[in-house]
């Protein structure tokens, strides 16, 4: 999957999927029956299934379409918290790439924000969100 910008593609990464993936639930409440929906930088799915042509050449070309959303691999992944400025928290799951960061890295998490990883507790990564 490619990284930065689509239109100078300077590297990816691979992920294993099988049947399923994870979506948000947000994003799975507004998938609407019959339209077709892009997982980004993977395919097209029309009511949970995958369609014939995948392509997102295929997908621009719909009329009625739905959204372009965000997915990750239903295994292989680590569990996130991320403390808010009003000192709520949040929990989740990243691909499993966030284990590569250092203590006091920042990243963007896609949709929500840049976050600095602060800690590392019982295989949990904890970051705080720095902004938008």
């Amino acid at each position: 999957m490619p990284e930065g910008n689509p239109k100078n593609i300077t590297g990816g990464r691979k992920f294993s999927i099988a049947d399923s993936v994870l979506i948000e639930k947000a994003d799975f409440a507004n998938i609407l029956t019959g339209v077709v929906t892009r997982l980004a930088d993977l395919c097209n799915v029309v009511d949970s299934a995958k369609t014939a042509d995948d392509s997102y050449d295929s997908f621009k070309s719909i009329q009625n379409k739905g959204k372009i959303i965000h997915w990750l691999p239903t295994t292989g992944n680590v569990d996130v918290t991320i403390r808010l400025a009003d000192n709520s928290v949040k929990k989740g799951v990243a691909e499993i790439r966030v284990s590569e960061l250092e203590i006091g890295e920042v990243i963007q998490f896609e949709r929500f924000g840049f976050c600095r990883l602060d800690s590392i507790e019982e295989n949990v990564y904890n970051f705080w969100f720095g902004h938008k």
